[in-house]
């Protein structure tokens, strides 16, 4: 069984661009976020794998991952105007230095974790965007498939005396 990791949008999180926006959210952990004035190409937030908790007082939202396994990472949002918003991951290594990034101007990223990289952090950049509704960012290995709003992780061998049904990793989608 693969494990799905969803990351959410903390309205408290210090790396969320507040200046001119106006963020509101709502119980079911979904955030909407307005800014007519943003700069393209600046982060609207940014999640961490290890943060300093004394200087930053919040805990890492990202899972650790393992150097040279295929992971994905799904954004669920609706931005307006559409595609306007770019998820990317940036990699570094043991002494800060970015070792690599990916970007994508779609929702899904497949990747694979470097190596020598020692955290990662994800970002939304705006690129263009004035609003968008976010539900979360979805975290799994790339052999995880998605079916309608569940995901499911598809066996690759088939044991024996094993049921060859496939396991729920999720939850439905809460919208």
């Amino acid at each position: 069984m693969r494990i799905i990791n969803y990351i959410y949008w903390l309205p408290q999180n210090d790396t969320t661009y507040r200046y001119g926006s106006r963020i509101d959210a709502y119980d079911n952990q979904v955030i909407h976020f307005e800014n007519e004035w943003m700069a393209p190409g600046r982060a609207m937030i940014t999640w961490y794998s290890t943060v300093n908790y004394q200087a930053s007082r919040f805990v890492p939202q990202l899972p650790i991952l393992r150097g040279g396994v295929e992971y994905r990472i799904k954004a669920k949002y609706i931005a307006k105007p559409a595609d306007s918003v770019m998820l990317r991951i940036i990699f570094y290594d043991i002494q800060g230095e970015i070792i690599d990034q990916k970007i994508t101007h779609g929702y899904q990223l497949n990747f694979t974790y470097p190596y020598a990289a020692t955290r990662y952090e994800v970002q939304l950049i705006n690129g263009g965007c004035r609003s968008i509704t976010f539900w979360r960012l979805e975290l799994t290995h790339a052999s995880t498939e998605q079916t309608g709003n569940l995901m499911f992780y598809t066996p690759k061998k088939s044991m024996p005396n094993s049921q060859s049904t496939l396991c729920c990793c999720a939850h439905l989608e809460r919208q």
